[in-house]
């Protein structure tokens, strides 16, 4: 594992893989092979921390039965979402001890999306609250699609507010917990093929509003997909298009405003395929095509190269 700087500077390198899908915030968990309980966190720093052997085994389990993949808080705090008997639970795990706490009462398994309905989402800028969305059951087909905060220092649980149309989709949330961005299906094209189009939800207000814009629609690539930039002010989803698997775009939009296409590899001298897309700033996304690595300006669209030494994007520390 590596970790580097935008300029291509090489801060540190760690033997060991990363924990697969891990949602990195303030570190990076990496482990020393697959089925081992030994572990640690690196921070933006280069900063290594030694996790617990029984933390490691919970957030890096031998098996992915009942497992998803954890929210890294920092060097010392990890949530994650495990699947039981009779529900879903969202759990807080010390980093150092091993020691684990529970968030919220277990979900059950009920109806509409049950091993799903209870979904990590993000942390909040100052790290204090993780945001998730629980989605309950109103009849077979439908659900009531709730975001919740969970104070990680009190426990205190607090109702951010609904957005039942985005129950399904795949959600990116700002970091303020205000605002909820996901794909609504939004009927055909003129060659009749189902599409959908980002909208945003207010959550105070339950205010919905499409910002696909002219973008094309895009999908079908792996998560995250939907990000919202630091700060909450716009908001970035890529994918093949058309939801297909060989040409690829990066589309953009203000939470106010209209969608536009601002990354299309297909003009650009090198291949269309994208593998990772993620903010680094309010103004900045960093992407990563075959085995390159370039930075983008979300206003101008303008394209700076960062490296050709990494194989696989993974995270952006902050």
């Amino acid at each position: 594992m590596v970790l580097m700087t935008l300029s291509g500077t090489i801060i540190k390198t760690i033997p060991g893989v990363g924990v697969v899908s891990q949602h990195a915030v303030g570190a990076y968990l990496v482990v020393a092979g697959f089925g081992s309980t030994k572990g640690w966190t690196v921070d933006s720093t280069g900063t290594v921390t030694d996790v617990a052997p029984a933390a490691v085994a919970i957030l890096s389990p031998t098996t992915t039965n009942g497992w998803t993949p954890p929210l890294i808080v920092d060097s010392s705090t990890a949530v994650i979402v495990l699947a039981g008997k009779n529900g879903l639970t969202a759990n807080a795990v010390d980093l150092r001890t091993g020691a684990v706490r529970p968030l919220l009462p277990e979900v059950a398994y009920t109806g509409f999306m049950s091993y799903s309905a209870l979904t990590l989402l993000d942390v909040s800028s100052d790290r204090k609250t993780v945001w998730l969305s629980k989605v309950t059951a109103t009849d077979a087909v439908t659900g009531r699609l709730e975001i919740l905060g969970v104070d990680l220092r009190t426990g205190t649980v607090s109702s951010q507010g609904q957005a039942n149309a985005l129950a399904g989709a795949e959600l990116a949330i700002s970091r303020d917990g205000k605002s909820l961005a996901g794909q609504e299906e939004a009927g055909t094209d003129s060659t009749h093929l189902a599409i959908r189009h980002l909208h945003v939800v207010t959550l105070g207000t339950s205010v919905d509003l499409d910002v696909q814009g002219t973008a094309p629609y895009v999908g079908g690539q792996r998560a995250p997909s939907v990000l919202f930039a630091p700060g909450g002010a716009m908001v970035a989803w890529w994918g093949g298009l058309d939801n297909g698997s060989k040409t690829f775009q990066v589309n953009v939009s203000t939470v106010e405003g209209a969608g536009r296409t601002l990354y299309n590899p297909t003009q650009m001298p090198f291949s269309n395929a994208l593998s990772g897309v993620l903010w680094v700033d309010p103004n900045t996304m960093v992407v990563q095509h075959d085995i390159e690595t370039d930075t983008i300006n979300a206003t101008t669209g303008s394209v700076t190269f960062v490296s050709q030494k990494l194989n696989y994007l993974d995270a952006v520390l902050n």
